[in-house]
């Protein structure tokens, strides 16, 4: 089809980003396969940053430093700022057990002070300790559990639900959800491939379906001195 750019009336008016996303444009990744289960150091980067109810919430990429999984990357992997108690009885954020797993000395006392700490990871390159494991989340599965749980004829009325939920019932539905939803809970359940490595997708027991294997982050570590890669 041929066209007549004057007949589309189109002016010099700047639009806002587009110069700095075409200077900055990279082919769109594919997802990369699971990182071995284990202890990994790795270094972050913030894809995206908002604060929900002065909870921050940041969607980060892990790109392992030194061992068998340099330069493998660990992707979109969700922390927030909300505090929870733990077992003993202490206080703690999944963004707090970040920051402190990479070493940095200092108390932050406000969501402003948590952001500083994390750019400063990020733009210095200070390396995070992680233990990372591997998992499976079918959403055929989880689509019928919502469905099931609320009542509703229709996933976005479902969802419309649970987010009216009060805190209490909104967890226990939650868990009901992903007690069906998720398949494999760790990598003892997934089978090794012919390269001795954990296969990248395995099918779902109860619908067949063909869920991809992916890695996550169990738990964050204390920072081992002088140690490169996985731990």
């Amino acid at each position: 089809m041929s066209f007549d750019i004057n007949e589309l009336q189109l002016d010099d008016t700047p639009i806002e980003g587009l110069a700095e996303a075409a200077e900055n444009w990279a082919e769109q990744p594919e997802f990369p396969p699971a990182i071995k289960p284990g202890k990994h150091q790795a270094a972050i980067t913030v894809q995206e940053a908002q604060v929900v109810d002065s909870v921050i919430k940041l969607v980060l990429d892990l790109e392992c430093k030194g061992g068998d999984e340099d330069g493998e990357r660990l992707t979109f992997q969700r922390v927030s700022s909300k505090m929870f108690q733990k077992r003993d009885g202490s206080y703690t954020s999944q963004l707090l057990d970040m920051i402190m797993s990479s070493g940095l000395e200092g108390t932050p006392k406000s969501n402003k002070d948590l952001m500083e700490m994390v750019k400063h990871i990020q733009d210095t390159a200070k390396l995070v300790n992680f233990q990372s494991d591997l998992g499976t989340w079918c959403k055929n599965c989880a689509s019928v559990a919502m469905l099931d749980v609320t009542g509703a004829q229709t996933e976005e009325e479902a969802k419309a639900t649970l987010t009216a939920m009060e805190p209490e019932a909104y967890k226990a539905a939650y868990k009901e959800i992903r007690t069906k939803a998720e398949k494999n809970r760790n990598h003892r359940s997934i089978p090794l491939g012919p390269n001795g490595r954990h296969v990248d997708e395995v099918e779902c027991k109860d619908c067949g379906a063909t869920l991809r294997v992916n890695a996550n982050i169990s738990r964050w570590l204390r920072p081992s001195t002088g140690t490169t890669g996985v731990i």
